[in-house]
Parts: C-alpha cells; sequence; structure tokens
C-alpha cells in the first residue's frame, strides 16, 4: 500500500499555491470591495515560506512536483521582491556621489523608547550626527510644545536642520537643511493620520517631500494579551480573539485604502520631482502601498538586501515603513537602522537628480 504522506503533500501545496496566486490580487482589489484579499497580502510572508518548504521537500523527494512552487513564486516575482529582496554580497556599499540627497524617516513613538528599554537622547544624537540627514520626516512626533522644541534645537545644532514644518496638533513633522517654501496638511480622522507635503528650495530647484502616516491596525494590543502557551483552539475565547483581530483588520485596512487614494491623487498633482516616505502602517501586499507606490520607485527594491523588517513590536517580520520616489530621482543606496529607539526602525536613503 502507497503511503498517504506524499498525497496529503501534494494537495496541501496545491491549497498553498492556489492561495499564494490569490494574493497576488491583494495589491489590486480595494478591501472596501473585497477585502478578505488583504488578509491574504497580510500572512504573504508566511504563503511565500511555505513554498520554499514545498519547492525543498519535493527536491528532497526527487520529484517534478517542486517546479508548482518555482513556477508559482516566478509568475509574482515583482511581489517576491517587495518581502524579500537578495543581493549577491548583501547590501550595496554607500556610493559616494556629490549632490546626493540624504533622506531619514523615523516613526519616533513620541520618543518613549520601546518596552523596557527608554528612549536614548545621546543615541538619537549619535544616530543623526553618523547619518547627517539633509531631509528628516517623523512620525508620531511629540506633541507636547516643550519636547517638540527641545528635539527641534536638538536637530538644528546637531545636524543643521534649522527649518521645520509641524502643523499645530499634529504630529508629523518636516525638518530640512534648505529652505520650506510652500507646505500643507491634510489630516483624516484624527491627528495623527494624514500627511505633509513641503516645497524645498535646493539649490535653486524645488523638490516636494511628502510625510505619510496612515490608519494602525492596534492589533498589537490584543496579540500582547495573548500567550501562545496559553492558546487552545478547543477555546471559544482564542476563536473571539482570533476574529477580534480579523474584524479589526478589515476596518483598518479599508480605511487606508480610503486614504491612499486621497494622497495617491495628491501626490500626482505635484509638478515638483517628488520624495515620499513614512508609516505606511501596511505591508508590500496590500492595496494602500500598491495604490501609493503606483509610478514611484521603492527605495528598498532598488537598493535594500534581506526582509526589509522595519517593526520592531511584538508582531514579527513587518514592512510597514516605505521610502519612495518620482523617476526624477536615482536610488544611490538604502538601508534599515535597527535601534532599539523605538517600536519602529528609521529608514535612511540617498538620492540624486538625473
Amino acid at each position: 500500500m502507497r503511503s498517504a504522506g506524499p498525497k496529503l503533500m501534494r494537495w496541501l501545496n496545491v491549497g498553498v499555491i492556489l492561495l499564494t496566486l490569490l494574493s497576488y490580487l491583494a495589491p489590486i482589489t480595494n478591501p472596501n470591495a473585497f477585502w478578505p484579499l488583504a488578509f491574504l497580502g497580510l500572512v504573504f510572508p508566511l504563503l511565500l515560506i511555505a513554498n520554499f518548504l514545498f519547492i525543498l521537500w519535493w527536491a528532497f523527494r526527487r520529484h517534478w512536483y517542486a517546479f508548482f512552487s518555482i513556477g508559482c513564486l516566478l509568475v509574482g516575482w515583482s511581489h517576491v521582491r517587495g518581502a524579500l529582496e537578495l543581493r549577491l554580497g548583501g547590501a550595496l556599499k554607500p556610493v559616494a556621489t556629490k549632490n546626493a540627497l540624504t533622506l531619514m524617516t523615523f516613526n519616533a513613538h513620541e520618543f518613549k523608547g520601546i518596552g523596557k528599554q527608554r528612549f536614548s537622547q545621546q543615541t538619537f544624537t549619535d544616530l543623526i550626527r553618523a547619518q547627517k540627514p539633509d531631509i528628516l520626516c517623523f512620525q508620531e512626533f511629540p506633541l507636547d510644545a516643550g519636547s517638540a522644541k527641545r528635539h527641534a534645537d536638538l536637530l538644528a545644532e546637531t545636524a543643521g536642520l534649522r527649518y521645520s514644518y509641524q502643523e499645530k496638533g499634529g504630529t508629523l513633522a518636516i525638518f530640512s537643511r534648505y529652505p520650506i517654501g510652500r507646505k500643507g496638511a491634510n489630516y483624516f480622522t484624527n491627528r495623527a493620520n494624514g500627511y505633509l507635503f513641503a516645497d524645498l528650495d535646493i539649490g535653486g530647484k524645488t523638490v516636494r517631500v511628502f510625510n505619510l502616516h496612515l490608519q494602525t491596525n492596534a492589533i498589537s494590543k490584543i496579540t500582547e494579551k495573548i500567550d501562545p502557551a496559553d492558546v487552545n483552539l478547543q477555546d471559544r475565547e482564542t476563536w473571539q480573539s482570533f476574529g477580534g483581530v480579523l474584524r479589526r483588520y478589515k476596518r483598518s485596512a479599508q480605511t487606508r485604502a480610503r486614504q491612499a487614494i486621497a494622497i495617491s491623487e495628491a501626490i500626482k498633482k505635484s509638478p515638483f520631482p517628488t520624495l515620499v516616505c513614512g508609516d505606511f502602517n501596511d505591508v508590500p501586499m496590500s492595496f494602500s502601498t500598491h495604490t501609493i507606490g503606483e509610478g514611484l520607485q521603492d527605495a528598498f527594491k532598488v537598493k535594500g538586501s534581506g526582509r526589509g523588517v522595519t517593526y520592531a513590536g511584538n508582531i514579527p517580520g513587518l514592512r510597514i515603513d516605505y521610502m519612495m520616489t518620482t523617476p526624477d530621482f536615482e536610488v544611490l543606496d538604502f538601508k534599515t537602522l535597527r535601534m532599539g529607539l523605538s517600536d519602529h526602525y528609521p529608514l535612511v536613503t540617498r538620492v540624486k537628480f538625473f
């Protein structure tokens, strides 16, 4: 009698492949029309891992079924690159180039630190001195006037970022080495989620910078209450918690989709070369990220390496912070700074005009 193992694995493989192919539709499907695909986009890294494991399984057994998952990944290769960027030798070394701009984005978590690790002003100062950003965009910048002024003075003294823009009562802020001309803000239902834009005069040329912060999922607080050791699939409360996560993710994904459409329209109206960065609160395989990034270069895809994780909270493996540019720029290098200053990692890229 033939073993049922290979047959079971074959059908499991088919199921993973079908889910993976469906997940490829997530970036072009508005969650307000059909939200389950948004969830498949969220778990795409898990589907990616499952496909790799099936490839290894069938390859070990020297079976041609391995080509099923290989073909599935090749069909969605552009999506695979959004989750995992492979480069021989790792990340590219910085290229010395004159007239380059260094752009940095950071969800600062109001400089509260993360977990038991408190924010260190000295570490932050060392970070700024080391990176020497020309433009620095903050999400969750302190609202307290005293704290905001202290950090603004520190940035002016440490990095020469003498020009800044922050709307009163808003948690988005842009700091610049260059004078700021026209500027504007559009906050949505609160003073945390929305965008700022600022036109910078860089040697007689105007560059528009967008700083974004989209609706949060707010599911990390739920997951913090769930102890994996106590999870019981036969327990009603377990499924209620899981259902609560799904419902919250559905609502937030639908809200971000509406925000992304509004932001995309604003970006497309820019008459100048444009830099876009911020906390999108969504994965690469999402409608909101795809909508905002349409026609833009993703700096991570161009020069990044590895998994591109930007979230340091209790949900592992998430890339939800981005840096993008219009085709007017050449992306020279990109890096993620894995530091314990916040529940997000700072991102830095250097660009130059063509």
